[in-house]
This record gives C-alpha cells, sequence and structure tokens, in this order.
C-alpha cells in the first residue's frame, strides 16, 4: 500500500506540475513540485532504488521538458546521491522534521541545477540568455521560497495521508 501511494503521490505532482506549473510560476520560475516529492520519498529508500527512481522520474521529465534530454535524468541522479550524503548528516535524528530540512536543501539545489543546465544548454547551442545578476538572484530568491513552501505542505500531505491510511 506504501508504494501504490507513493506512486500516487508522484503522479499528482508530475501532472500538477505540468498542468499548472508556469501559472503559478514565482519570479518566472515554476514550482518544483515533482522534484520537491521525489527527494522527500527518496529518504525512505536506500541508494540502488532511489537511482532506478530517479532514471525512472528523470526520464519521464526529459519527455515532456524542453531541455535536453537527459538533464533531468543526470540531476536526479546527483539529487539522489545528495540525498545519501542529506541522511549521513541526519542520520542521529530520524524525524519529518529533518526529512523536510532535507527536501529543502534538494529543493534548493534542484531548482539551482535545473536552470544553470538549462542556462548552460542553451548558451552552447547560441541561443540568447540571461547573464545578467538580477536574474539568478530572482531565480536563488525563487528556490528558497519554494525551499520552505513545498516542503511543509509535501510533509503536512504525507502525513495526513499516513493517518488516514491507518485508520482504514
Amino acid at each position: 500500500m506504501k508504494y501504490v501511494l507513493a506512486i500516487c503521490f508522484l503522479a499528482g505532482a508530475f501532472f500538477i506540475e505540468i498542468a499548472w506549473g508556469s501559472r503559478i510560476a514565482l519570479w518566472e520560475v515554476r514550482p518544483p513540485l515533482f522534484g520537491a516529492t521525489l527527494i522527500f520519498l527518496f529518504w525512505n529508500i536506500g541508494l540502488s532504488r532511489r537511482l532506478f527512481w530517479a532514471i525512472l522520474a528523470g526520464v519521464l521529465m526529459d519527455s515532456v521538458s524542453l531541455y535536453v534530454f537527459g538533464t533531468y535524468t543526470a540531476i536526479f541522479i546527483i539529487l539522489a546521491f545528495f540525498t545519501e550524503i542529506l541522511r549521513g548528516i541526519f542520520s542521529h535524528a530520524e524525524s519529518f522534521m529533518t526529512r523536510g530540512v532535507g527536501t529543502a536543501m534538494g529543493t534548493i539545489l534542484f531548482v539551482n541545477l535545473i536552470l544553470f543546465f538549462g542556462w548552460t544548454a542553451d548558451y552552447v547551442h547560441g541561443l540568447p540568455v540571461p547573464v545578467y545578476w538580477e536574474f539568478w538572484g530572482h531565480v536563488f530568491l525563487a528556490s528558497l521560497v519554494w525551499a520552505v513552501l513545498l516542503p511543509t505542505l509535501i510533509t503536512f500531505l504525507t502525513g495526513a495521508l499516513g493517518l488516514l491510511f491507518k485508520r482504514v
């Protein structure tokens, strides 16, 4: 039941991000709901399963993305290893709070890696790209806002759904 719930949660996050992501963008940065949900779910699984899910989720996101194919896959693999490092740091305190903090740190890294790799790919292909510092300041500020809002929302929803399914 736990895996079915996780797959439904990821599918819902994917479709919400694809359908409504551009409408609720903050400073032209879409909410990384799928990435934050994946990072949150990475916390409970081992590295080999995490890499499998990273590749699967990366191929799914790459299939609907305008970036070079493999960008999301590479970033999700980086985040799988980043989660392993965070689990080592927070190994003494296992709680929803540490998962939330780890998800927040991963969300900041995710947003900045996506925009950096996307900017680099556009630059290599000769497309005009914004290189001014104000753009990167807005990106970092938006990643901080999403890093606070999304882990809080995901933690609340998974906690509420967990309590709901424990009663059933």
